[in-house]
């Protein structure tokens, strides 16, 4: 009898445990991520007819942490050119199942189509997805032509034009993807399709920004361009002087400093900054100098200093170094006198002099 009471009040005391964790404030309730924004990648897509590409998608919540769960329903303008399967990839032409693609049966011509992913009631970008025939060969030109170089921060825009088999399929490869070799010589500052500065999907802008030459490539659907080349004007002129000074000598004691400073002057007249020169001393046991032009006196006398454009770390690409004129340094102070003591312990041949 006693046992049987000690089972009831157990079961009694489990069923309350239960009652208190089923509702009122001990209830919790968990909530649903709601998406906010839908983001398509990549932004613009190239393909050759028949190509695959997987497609991606980034959903957001309001907070900007991202939400995994979700799955997209995608859509494509132009299902003649452009098919896209249930899990995102897509067909440069039509696929036997969205489901489970196996075979893509090439697009009949060239064409785009808008493709956008939507996730609840929020639809993402638009990717505008360009099918063409083989690119077998890319022009580039510099439009207008360039001729000679430019100036540093001065622009030049590129064209590329595709081919295949001969024929001109610019129009409907999309925008191309554009590189410089040296970016310390000019950078891509914008490229098409743009409408500030108005560039077209083949066109590409360029900033010319220290001494030397480069070369330029585009490329679209895995097919490079011939490069092309770049110039930023070199050096015609480099003048050094002390700073805040015109003056090309100057004298100071033994561990005194003195900061120069170098003007310099391109091919088409215009002032260059910010250039990498090479300053060397004819006396570094006089006077040194270090890479940013400041002298310092180490022992009396005279030493003379000079700066140049020396490749590869300036006219980059270009073999040709510019020298600036000479600046002396005079170390002032009493020079150590130094005596040298000379014994000779041989006796001298026989018939000679001795010393």
């Amino acid at each position: 009898m006693r046992r049987s009471s000690g089972v009831g009040l157990f079961l009694i005391f489990l069923l309350t445990l239960g009652f208190s964790g089923c509702g009122g404030q001990g209830s919790s309730t968990t909530s649903k991520a709601v998406p906010a924004t839908v983001t398509l990648a990549p932004s613009s897509i190239s393909l050759e007819k028949g190509a695959v590409l997987q497609v991606s998608v980034t959903v957001l919540d309001k907070d900007g942490k991202q939400i995994f769960s979700p799955v997209p329903t995608y859509a494509s303008s132009n299902t003649a050119a452009v098919t896209v399967s249930n899990g995102g990839l897509l067909c440069a032409g039509t696929w036997d199942s969205l489901t489970t693609p196996i075979v893509c049966t090439p697009a009949a011509a060239n064409g785009t189509s808008n493709l956008t992913a939507t996730v609840g009631s929020i639809t993402s970008n638009t990717v505008v997805v360009s099918v063409h025939d083989h690119v077998d060969n890319i022009a580039l030109a510099a439009v207008p032509p360039l001729v000679g170089c430019k100036s540093q921060t001065q622009t030049q825009v590129y064209q590329a034009t595709a081919y295949s088999a001969g024929v001109d399929v610019t129009a409907f490869v999309g925008a191309f993807t554009w590189s410089v070799a040296d970016t310390s010589v000019a950078t891509i500052t914008n490229t098409g399709p743009s409408t500030s500065p108005a560039l077209d999907a083949n066109q590409a802008l360029l900033t010319a920004a220290n001494s030397g030459q480069t070369s330029v490539n585009a490329s679209i659907s895995g097919t490079n361009s011939l490069p092309a080349t770049f110039t930023t004007c070199s050096p015609a002129t480099i003048s050094i002087h002390v700073k805040d000074a015109a003056d090309t000598s100057f004298s100071i004691a033994t561990a005194a400093t003195k900061q120069l400073a170098a003007d310099v002057v391109d091919t088409a007249g215009i002032t260059i900054t910010g250039l990498t020169l090479t300053w060397n001393t004819s006396q570094p046991a006089v006077a040194t100098v270090d890479s940013t032009g400041l002298a310092k006196g180490v022992a009396p006398g005279v030493a003379v200093i000079t700066a140049s454009c020396t490749p590869p770390t300036c006219n980059t690409g270009i073999s040709q170094a510019v020298y600036s004129n000479p600046v002396t340094a005079t170390i002032t102070g009493t020079a150590t006198t130094t005596t040298v003591y000379a014994t000779n312990t041989t006796a001298p041949a026989s018939g000679s002099l001795g010393v």
